[in-house]
């Protein structure tokens, strides 16, 4: 006999041996039809008239629903913090309130008379009547109930299989998808004033992305609590595939700007790599800089070269312009530009402004141009070396005028006209070279075998006398005639002697002099270092 549902009985049934009819065999006195509205009022009456033996509360038969007389009359009574791990404080079944819960604040595993129940951070656990049992965490975060514990840091959901589960988080984060426990499969998330804490340390990682290359899955970029950025070195990745781009907006479009990426060494050479920028001109990419990894900065080469100096260097390579560094300062009193120039023809130092350009080593200033007139000063006694050692050095430049004073060897006075009375002087390296005319104005009961003349520099007291010298003048209206005089210096003295000529001695010079004389002087000699 074919099988038909009892909603599907027809109301009209009138034989036994018939779709429309639910046939009763066995030890029922014979066979029986029940027609569809039999059967179903034949039910209902039965559930009316004793409900607690089919455990079910009866309906109102004026109101259709189940009278308040059947409902519990407990409400739900939070009891503070519960530690799963030790059940404390200590529940078990049988013993409570109805309607008490606690909050799970340590994780564990508690038997309380129904069996081990395994409890996790954010359960409730709560009383009937009759035993405690567990209310999941995941119930209340994914309805959107505003009771979540405050310290909830992650949200677990568990491996729900191939299938995407679409899960809406309170209406804030939008709509994530997930495949399984390895990670988001489908889906986006879209916030504002996002913040992620860490589990723990600052060097946790916050977000990371993934890759899959061949059968691995692979870290591709990492970021730590403390902002630091990771990007993998081990991926099969080339060209700008590893770049940081820089977009911006021009008439609706995104238009890349520039990129940073890390590249490897052009040497081909170990595991070094080299930090690339590259920038856009009128849509074009180009390499602009890099840093190799030797330390060498590279601008419009890719190949940064010490050269012969060797060591870290900033390389700028050009073709077709020329290649410089630059340096400006604005804001300084006299302003200027400092640049190191390559050119077509020519290389140099330039500097603009009337700045003065300094040459220093070890933090000491040695030389200076002048910016106004482009002469080459010496600062503390630097030199120019010809060579090697100090007989090669030329240390020192001077041209003066000195103003002399006459003195007698023995006593008395000879005073020189206030308008003739110095002497011109240059000074190249330790070699001093003087020359004037001197006129005696006056004198005062001169008397000596010489008369001593001061010179602007000392001169040097060198070895067996080698720094006598002997110089050349004319003396006229002197007693003597005027080639009868002669000029000598002699070691580490300040002055010069003027010597009356005789056959073998000095003889009265002073005396020769009365007031009226002209001097004609020319001495060269070695002074001091």
């Amino acid at each position: 006999m074919a099988t038909t549902r009892i909603k599907d009985l027809s109301k009209t049934a009138t034989t036994v041996n018939s779709d429309a009819n639910l046939v009763l065999d066995g030890n029922t006195g014979g066979t029986q039809k029940i027609s569809r509205d039999n059967f179903r009022q034949d039910t209902a009456d039965a559930f009316v008239a004793a409900p607690g033996t089919y455990n079910l509360a009866p309906l109102n038969s004026g109101t259709g629903k189940i009278d308040a007389v059947y409902l519990s009359s407990t409400s739900d009574s939070p009891k503070g913090a519960w530690n799963a791990s030790t059940n404390t404080p200590t529940l078990a079944d049988g013993s409570g309130t109805a309607g008490d819960y606690y909050d799970v604040t340590v994780a564990g595993s508690s038997d309380l008379g129904s069996g081990s129940i395994a409890f996790t951070v954010g359960d409730v656990v709560k009383y009937n009547g009759t035993v405690w049992f567990k209310i999941d965490s995941v119930a209340n975060i994914l309805d959107g109930v505003s009771t979540i514990d405050g310290a909830k840091t992650a949200i677990e959901i568990p491996d729900v299989g191939t299938a995407p589960n679409e899960v809406p988080l309170n209406g804030q984060l939008g709509t994530m998808a997930f495949q399984d426990s390895a990670g988001i499969s489908v889906g986006e998330v879209e916030a504002s004033n996002l913040t992620v804490e860490a589990a723990s340390a600052s060097t946790d990682p916050i977000l990371t992305t993934q890759a899959i290359s061949g059968a691995s899955t692979i870290t591709g970029l990492q970021v730590t609590a403390a902002g630091a950025v990771t990007m993998s070195q081990n991926l099969d990745l080339t060209g700008d595939e590893k770049a940081i781009k820089f977009h911006s907006w021009e008439s609706g479009n995104q238009i890349e700007r520039a990129l940073i990426k890390a590249d490897g060494d052009p040497s081909g050479a170990g595991f070094g790599g080299s930090l690339v920028i590259q920038t856009s001109d009128d849509g074009t990419f180009a390499e602009r800089m890099r840093v190799d990894p030797q330390g060498r900065v590279g601008i419009g080469t890719a190949s940064p070269s010490a050269g012969a100096v060797g060591g870290r260097v900033v390389h700028v390579q050009s073709t077709g312009e020329t290649a410089s560094v630059r340096v400006d300062r604005t804001d300084a009193a006299v302003s200027g530009t400092l640049s190191i120039t390559c050119g077509s023809s020519t290389n140099g130092l330039y500097s603009t402004g009337t700045k003065a350009l300094g040459l220093s080593t070890n933090g000491t200033q040695r030389w200076l141009i002048d910016g106004s007139n482009g002469n080459l000063i010496s600062q503390g006694g630097s030199a120019i070396d010809f060579g090697s050692g100090a007989s090669t050095t030329l240390d020192a430049y001077e041209e003066g005028v000195h103003t002399t004073a006459a003195t007698p060897s023995s006593s008395g006075t000879i005073t020189l006209n206030a308008s003739s009375n110095s002497l011109s002087y240059t000074r190249v390296g330790r070699k001093v070279t003087v020359s004037g005319a001197l006129g005696v104005s006056a004198v005062s009961s001169p008397v000596g075998n010489y008369i001593n003349f001061t010179l602007p520099l000392q001169i040097a007291d060198l070895d067996e006398l080698s720094g006598h010298f002997a110089g050349s003048c004319v003396v006229l209206n002197a007693a003597g005639s005027m080639g009868s005089y002669s000029i000598i210096g002699l070691d580490g003295e300040s002055s010069f002697r003027l010597y009356k000529n005789t056959s073998n001695s000095a003889v009265a010079t002073a005396q020769d002099f009365s007031g009226d004389e002209t001097i004609y002087v020319s001495v060269t000699y070695f002074t001091t270092a």
